[in-house]
């Protein structure tokens, strides 16, 4: 008589091989964002990106849908399974009680949230240098941007253009941040220029 010998459950988490990285980026017309990070599903196997589909607009009911897509994606956080909300402060100070409730709300649950003040564009000048000089409005940034990139525009593909100097972003998006917790600026309008985009990348980049 053969003897059969069970075999153990395997966690849902070994369904698939590599963890997964949500992305909710705000508005209907976020193409810079899912153009930037799609190219790291070619360029690394830890993670698989996936975006949220959403067109909200403002932080609170982005981290709603992030949580969401959190629960119906199946994700497991032991697993290394992530979930991020990407958006923009801008410059307008009434948005300030907007991030404070969507800061709060993401804390009660797996989400993390990615500012970049004013906009993400930010992220993109720090491949190129440090600077601390605070930005008017989103504007201001395409310009300061397009004196290393001419050709930039809104929806515009960088990622090749940029890449190769991605530890030097990251280093000064941390140098930003230092800055302004030694200013005591507080998170959101007050940390102008700054960008927090760099904690996804260093997932991608350093695994």
């Amino acid at each position: 008589m053969v003897r059969h010998i069970p075999q153990k459950p395997r966690g849902k988490h070994r369904k698939r091989e590599r963890k997964l990285i949500l992305l909710a980026v705000e508005g209907r017309h976020n193409k810079t964002e899912t153009a930037y990070f799609s190219q790291f599903n070619r360029e690394q196997k830890e993670y698989r990106i996936n975006f949220v589909s959403c067109n909200e607009t403002d932080p609170i009911h982005l981290v709603k849908k992030a949580g969401d897509a959190w629960q119906s994606e199946k994700c497991d956080a032991e697993f290394g399974d992530l979930v991020y909300c990407v958006f923009d402060t801008d410059t307008d100070p009434s948005k300030q009680r907007e991030i404070d409730e969507a800061i709060r709300q993401a804390g009660r649950s797996n989400v993390e949230i990615a500012l970049s003040n004013p906009c993400f564009e930010v992220w993109f000048i720090l491949h190129f240098g440090y600077t601390s000089k605070q930005f008017q409005s989103n504007e201001e940034v395409l310009k300061e941007l397009r004196k290393n990139i001419p050709d930039y525009e809104k929806s515009a593909d960088v990622f090749s253009r940029v890449h190769d100097k991605t530890e030097k972003a990251i280093q000064n998006a941390k140098k930003l941040e230092q800055f302004h917790a030694e200013n005591q600026d507080r998170r959101g309008i007050e940390c102008n220029p700054g960008t927090e985009v760099y904690k996804i990348v260093e997932k991608l980049i350093f695994y």
